[in-house]
């Protein structure tokens, strides 16, 4: 995916929020109680049909609980430091890969003359490890 300025994202815009809208519930953690979507979008600076949309995936990941009623909304469906970016960017985006021969289930043609599957193959690992190990957990400070 390009960027505006020539570049290239390895996050969606909608990993990105969903991240966004995870450190705004990993905040109200403590509290207990869901958060209204309204307040979620708000703080995450995310539309709320987007939001919404974005709440279902994290929903069927089991990341998110919802809660109805007057006082409803969302919470996590765990502490804070035992969701993982990884966790969230993949419930979103699917499998986190540099380049499509590292995609999960796709042999890549090219693997036994491939000049730069091990130097893209140790970026992926350090990626998904880094991506493993940072969690909600003090994201909310941020």
């Amino acid at each position: 995916m390009e960027t505006q300025a020539g570049g290239v994202e390895i996050l969606t815009r909608g990993a990105d929020y969903a991240l966004r809208a995870m450190a705004v519930l990993a905040k109200g953690w403590e509290a207990g109680g869901p958060v209204p979507v309204r307040r979620i979008a708000g703080d995450a600076g995310v539309a709320e049909t987007m939001l919404r949309k974005l709440l279902q995936k994290l929903g069927r990941a089991r990341l998110v609980v919802s809660v109805r009623g007057i006082a409803g909304g969302f919470r996590l469906s765990r502490p804070p430091g035992e969701i993982a970016f990884l966790d969230v960017i993949e419930a979103v985006q699917g499998t986190m890969a540099v380049n499509r021969c590292f995609l999960k289930g796709r042999p890549c043609p090219n693997r036994a003359t491939c000049a730069v599957r091990r130097g893209l193959g140790e970026t992926q690992r350090r990626l998904v490890a880094s991506l493993r190990d940072t969690t909600l957990a003090g994201q909310a400070e941020a």
